[in-house]
């Protein structure tokens, strides 16, 4: 750790610079009696010998920066003229004697200019000399007319700006400079000395009715500095060294505390060989700030035993084969990790090493495709083979047993042979060192009850780390003489939420507040796409190309609305070797500890997943793995797709047209199904009509044949030989063929020997038969010739027909 700076002993004086401009075309001001009045106030001060007031006169434009430069004052007073800007009513008594501006021109402050003349400086050129002249100026009064615009403009670079909302009067002014001054010299902080400022002018009952305007920089409270206590030197902008929502990067390494342990093992496995280390621990328990911020600066500073290492860092996402081969420097190439590391090494020592380091390797279960799984396991799998290789993965705790699952595993191993190092979340002594070290090496303390304050809250807080960072972060700039304060801290708690809790949550809302409705819904369509919705588990982040994030909103809001998440640590953007911005949240933590989220996930969790399933599908299907949606699929997406949430949601372009080709696919479907019909349809009729003409075609071929004795003899005949040789003639009797030619006929047919002939002929039935209408009698032995049982012989089929032979024969004509 480094050594706490020396205590200083010498307090050294905040310089107020007092730059008075009255042109000789302006009004004339009591600027003089001003200053005066202001000087004469601090003097009475108990806190006098901490300011030191210079005035400089006729000030041109040219004076601002020059002193901005060499006095680095802590205070710009300007007192003077403001420029009207054009359409703003001109009102009486007040110091804007000035003409205002003609055409759009946005106002400004009068400085002197050539021979005496007003010279107008703009706000833009105002507020470009402060961005330009460095961080020390805390304070700003602009002690004329119409300057509240510019004081909004300056606090991209100031913390405090007073500022004028119309026309103010001289005497007005003058009285509200000296309460001002009065207040910041007896250790009044800003805001209050600002009160009595304005009370001042209340006091001496002036008329004036636009009284002067504080603006503070927002995360800044005005309360909170009191200038009189604190040296200029302190007041120079620090860096925070705490990373808030994000992991502790290589770059932080200098303010990375609280895991000494953790550090001192993962060297000490790499020093005794071990190629293939496993980094386990919950969510948030700051595994990746481990490896990033802990053990590779060390090992780049260098480790006794070690030798250097070439350090490759791969997050797996939804193409971890991909992303490996870009790590390894061949990007679209085969990935031939062991060929890759010989390449790396090649023009090294041969005690030189690579170290790779996969991050959060749960996402190669739960993002990445099978094909690119399995491409990104035999790689890893190649990598165990190579001596000069070591393997380092940081893996949420809840997804070990996956990882045993896997190919990943070897089938002889068991979870105790296994290299890993467990990383609990930080507690008692390692968390106070987390708090209290990053701010004692640049000079600033933490109070003690505030830690133990923080210590108390977070041993019941899960994934406590970046929490707690988010918090120290929004408590930097609260600081009162370099001090973190309790109270501070307590006012950021709501009764039912940790002040951990709530910073993060305000942090999140306020950003929010910063953009408008339709803002809004693009932050919300963004980080509703980056959750990774648990089944069984708890939700997680899920890291996307910003290609993905874009929903068909206009570009540059769009881009505004990413860049300010970014920017206020609520998103984290890495690129790609390829130049590809993945997006992710800053920190996990955010999906449970932001209620605002937490209510969007719960309302769009079922709308979401469907968009991404339609998206999908919409994808496979430009890519050849899929076909297009059958009917019930394309109802639901298109219920899905005109609904309101729907249009919250957003999607990309891609998906209309799918559902359009789906939707000609199953109307060209229907329509050959409507002509396959048609066609069956109309040979069915054809086939029905056909069928009738032939059956009334037979039908008259039959009556004409039953017209001619043999023809009908010849169907009776043929229509009864289905039983016995006695049957069969029985039923043709039973027609009366009773004409000698049908008799005759009967007698000659070669059909009545060819039936007494044939087996399937039956003999006739053992019950008497019906009484024949005809008056034609039944065999006499019909019944007794045969048993119910019996089979029929030849020789008693060839009696029979000889019996009826004989009966035709003997029958009456006529």
């Amino acid at each position: 750790m480094k050594q706490q700076p020396q205590a200083r002993t010498t307090a050294k004086k905040h310089v107020i610079l007092f730059l008075a401009a009255n042109p000789r075309d302006t009004g004339r001001l009591a600027l003089d009696e001003e200053a005066r009045d202001i000087h004469v106030e601090l003097k009475r001060t108990g806190y006098r010998d901490r300011f030191d007031f210079v005035t400089r006169w006729a000030a041109k434009p040219l004076d601002l920066l020059r002193e901005l430069r060499e006095l680095k004052p802590t205070i710009v007073h300007f007192s003077g003229h403001g420029a009207r800007p054009a359409g703003t009513p001109d009102r009486a008594q007040g110091r804007d004697v000035v003409a205002a501006l003609s055409g759009n021109e946005p106002g400004g402050v009068m400085f002197d200019g050539a021979e005496g003349r007003g010279n107008v400086v703009t706000p833009e050129a105002f507020v470009q000399t402060f961005a330009s002249a460095g961080p020390q100026v805390r304070l700003v009064v602009l002690n004329a007319c119409f300057t509240e615009p510019m004081a909004q403009s300056l606090l991209a670079h100031v913390d405090c700006v007073v500022g004028m909302s119309g026309a103010i009067h001289d005497d007005a002014a003058r009285n509200f400079a000296i309460g001002f001054y009065g207040g910041l010299g007896e250790r009044e902080s800003i805001a209050a000395a600002f009160a009595q400022g304005t009370t001042a002018i209340n006091l001496n009952g002036l008329p004036d009715a636009d009284q002067p305007q504080l603006k503070v920089r927002e995360g800044f409270d005005a309360s909170t500095l009191i200038l009189a206590s604190v040296e200029p030197s302190l007041l120079v902008k620090l860096p925070c060294p705490y990373p808030g929502m994000r992991p502790y990067q290589a770059d932080d390494a200098e303010g990375f505390f609280g895991r000494d342990a953790e550090v001192d093992e993962l060297i000490g496995r790499v020093r005794i060989g071990e190629r293939e280390i496993y980094v386990t621990g919950p969510s948030s328990s700051g595994k990746s700030s481990l490896v990033a911020a802990g053990l590779l600066p060390q090992l780049a500073r260098g480790v006794s035993g070690l030798g250097p290492f070439v350090v490759r860092t791969v997050q797996p996402g939804k193409r971890p084969a991909t992303r490996l081969a870009e790590a390894l420097d061949a990007p679209g190439q085969p990935l031939a990790a062991a060929d890759r590391i010989a390449a790396l090494l090649a023009h090294r020592g041969p005690s030189s090493s690579v170290l790779l380091v996969v991050d959060q390797l749960e996402e190669l279960f739960t993002l990445a495709s099978t094909d690119e799984c399995a491409s990104f396991l035999a790689a890893l799998h190649a990598l165990r083979a190579v001596p000069r290789c070591v393997v380092i993965c940081t893996l949420r705790a809840d997804f070990f047993g996956t990882l045993i699952e896997s190919t990943l595993w070897p089938e002889h191993r068991n979870r105790t042979q296994l290299s890993h190092v467990e990383v609990s979340p930080l507690r008692r002594e390692a968390l106070r060192e987390a708090i209290v070290a990053p701010s004692h090496e640049i000079g600033v303390e933490v109070e003690p009850e505030l830690v133990e304050r923080l210590l108390a809250d977070a041993a019941a807080e899960p994934g406590i780390l970046p929490l707690l960072q988010e918090t120290l972060v929004q408590l930097w700039d609260k600081r009162t003489d370099q001090v973190l304060t309790l109270p501070h801290y307590l006012a950021l708690g709501d009764g039912e939420r940790s002040g951990l809790a709530v910073a993060l949550a305000r942090r999140a809302d306020a950003t929010l507040r910063r953009f408008s409705a339709a803002q809004t819904g693009i932050a919300r369509r963004i980080l509703l796409r980056l959750i990774s919705f648990g089944e069984g588990r708890s939700d997680t982040r899920r890291q996307q190309l910003r290609a993905q994030l874009h929903a068909g909103e206009n570009a540059a809001e769009f881009a505004f609305v990413l860049q300010t998440m970014v920017d206020d640590r609520l998103l984290a953007v890495d690129d790609d070797i390829a130049g590809e911005p993945r997006v992710d949240l800053a920190h996990e933590v955010m999906i449970s500890a932001w209620p605002t989220l937490a209510g969007w996930i719960r309302s769009y969790r079922v709308d979401e997943q469907r968009r991404r399933h339609f998206e999908e599908a919409a994808v496979q299907h430009r890519r050849g793995a899929r076909g297009l949606l059958d009917p019930i699929e394309l109802a639901e997406a298109g219920r899905w797709i005109a609904s309101e949430t729907a249009r919250e949601l957003g999607y990309s372009d891609d998906l209309p047209l799918f559902l359009a080709a789906s939707r000609r696919a199953i109307d060209e479907g229907d329509r050959r199904r409507r002509r396959l019909i048609r066609f069956a349809n109309t040979v069915l009729v054809l086939f029905s009509i056909g069928v009738s003409i032939g059956g009334f075609a037979r039908r008259e071929a039959s009556s004409s044949t039953a017209a001619t004795p043999s023809g009908r003899c010849r169907i009776l005949l043929e229509q009864s030989c289905s039983a016995s040789t006695a049957q069969c003639c029985e039923r043709s009797y039973d027609r009366r063929g009773n004409t000698p030619g049908q008799r005759s006929f009967v007698m000659k047919s070669p059909f009545i020997a060819q039936c007494s002939a044939s087996t399937a002929c039956a003999p006739p039935r053992p019950a008497p038969m019906a009484p024949r209408r005809y008056g034609i009698p039944s065999p006499a032995n019909s019944s007794a010739t045969r048993s119910d049982t019996a089979t029929p012989s030849p020789a008693w089929r060839s009696a029979q027909t000889a019996s009826v032979s004989s009966q035709l024969a003997a029958m009456p004509i006529g």
